[in-house]
């Protein structure tokens, strides 16, 4: 038996040998999903996959951290460095330093945190002469955060008579508004705030035929751990690199 096999119990070392093609484990917690999704990473790469070919997706970094360390135990550093292993955010914020430019970003650009984020809403908001104590700058922002996870841009926000009335029943019929200006400043400054890490590679890959013919061809296996926690919009993004992928593996 391979070594990195030993440990398995039947079931999971059936998951771990799985020939291409889609596959989902599921299984209780602590039951050891991650380890089968890390050993099959290992499996892969002893069977000649490039690193560069794999892509692995977590919702914690103590999940990636753990991924990547055992990796690296079995198969030395010099190959594990190469994966593309981590969050949904950090995962898309290492591509998007590559590919910033074909969506009009730097590829330096600044990654505001939460707090960063409210401070250019509130600036916003005293620019349009609207009041922040109405419109309070955390509000604003949950509304605007709630958008870019659901992967809609200003002016879809705009135009959806759903989100104008729920606005309007609030009394803040101004927020698409100040979405449209909080978006317009972030370009202007060259940054992103976190949710962007998610909607602006979903843009970038649904609005430049280049990058996701890249990606597409680059991520021929794709595992994502915990995957019951993967909202439509994470979906949504995964699925445009995903088609072409000779594995997606997801445990849940």
């Amino acid at each position: 038996m391979l070594d990195y096999l030993q440990g398995l119990n039947e079931r999971q070392r059936e998951a771990v040998l799985h020939k291409d093609g889609p596959i989902m484990i599921v299984a209780g917690a602590g039951s050891g999903k991650t380890k089968v999704l890390t050993t099959r990473i290992i499996h892969l790469m002893a069977g000649g996959v490039d690193a560069f070919n794999i892509l692995a997706l977590t919702f914690t970094n103590k999940a990636a951290k753990e991924m990547k360390e055992r990796v690296e135990h079995i198969l030395g550093n010099g190959e594990a460095r190469n994966l593309y292993i981590g969050t949904f955010h950090s995962v898309f914020a290492r591509i998007l330093r590559f590919e910033a430019d074909k969506i009009g970003y730097p590829r330096s650009f600044t990654i505001y945190d939460t707090d960063d984020a409210k401070s250019v809403v509130k600036t916003v908001i005293n620019e349009l002469n609207l009041d922040d104590k109405h419109y309070k700058p955390n509000i604003v922002y949950n509304r605007i955060s709630s958008a870019k996870n659901a992967l809609v841009g200003p002016a879809e926000y705009r135009n959806d008579y759903g989100l104008q009335q729920e606005d309007m029943r609030a009394n803040r019929p101004a927020i698409g508004q100040i979405y449209d200006a909080y978006v317009k400043r972030c370009f202007k400054n060259g940054a992103m705030d976190f949710d962007d890490l998610l909607l602006k590679f979903y843009e970038l890959l649904k609005n430049v035929p280049e990058a996701l013919a890249k990606y597409q061809h680059k991520f021929k296996y794709i595992l994502i751990d915990e995957y019951q926690d993967t909202n439509p919009a994470q979906y949504e993004v995964i699925k445009l690199p995903g088609r072409h992928a000779r594995e997606c593996m997801r445990g849940g």
